[in-house]
């Protein structure tokens, strides 16, 4: 009996134990929060920008996906955890689609606000070449209000919200409660 055992314990101790270095996506990402973003606006090299469009579960619930670090404006990190689990739709943005989102982002003639609700639903995400997010920008469409991470050096930018709608309407993560036109409408 003893010899059965050793000679079990010898066999799982020698047999090939599963890699754990899985390529990960964005989502599936193997830490629950990215590391501090520090890229530069605008974004010099990145490998790709997701687009996602997110649910809040209810009224009461605060969707922490940009994570300060120190409780203020800076040191965003992004909460992969809770964009894997709230997205409900996601689109890799072309070329010609990030200069939209960039022009949008940092437009001349924006017309963001600061709403009180501030419980958005869209973010874009930039990764790095390593597939390590680097940048972000969250927007809450009912506020009119945006996050930019890491916040430039000039200050948080005053987006074009048509512009920025349009591009999600564009794209397919608009929502579904509200036409574009009735939104553009209202603003």
């Amino acid at each position: 009996m003893k010899i059965a055992i050793a000679l079990a314990a010898m066999l799982v101790s020698c047999s090939k134990q599963p890699v754990g270095d899985t390529p990960h996506t964005p989502t599936t990402h193997p830490k629950e929060f990215s590391p501090t973003l520090r890229a530069e606006w605008p974004p010099s090299e990145y490998s790709k920008v997701i687009g996602y469009r997110y649910e809040i579960p209810s009224l009461t619930y605060s969707a922490k996906l940009l994570y300060s670090e120190d409780g203020g404006e800076k040191g965003f990190r992004l909460h992969h955890t809770e964009l894997a689990q709230l997205t409900r739709a996601s689109l890799e943005l072309a070329p010609d689609q990030v200069e939209r989102l960039l022009r949008a982002t940092f437009s001349a003639h924006g017309d963001t606000g600061f709403g009180g609700c501030y419980r958005p639903h869209h973010i874009f995400v930039f990764y790095g070449p390593d597939d390590v997010a680097a940048q972000a920008i969250e927007v809450c469409f009912e506020c009119r209000d945006i996050v930019v991470a890491p916040e430039p050096p000039s200050g948080k930018p005053s987006a074009s919200l048509k512009e920025l709608a349009t591009l999600c309407n564009d794209l397919g993560l608009w929502f579904t409660e509200e036409t574009l036109s009735d939104y553009i409408q209202r603003l």
